[in-house]
């Protein structure tokens, strides 16, 4: 049971990651870096 836990970490834990990077995309700060 210990090893099922371990891929839905890992799963869980880059979907959360891919999402924090989506959202720090779309922050206005990032369009700054754009334009320079």
């Amino acid at each position: 049971m210990g090893s099922e836990s371990v891929p839905g970490k890992l799963s869980l834990r880059l979907f959360l990651t891919i999402i924090s990077y989506m959202m720090l995309e779309m922050k206005p700060v990032d369009s700054n870096h754009w334009t320079e």
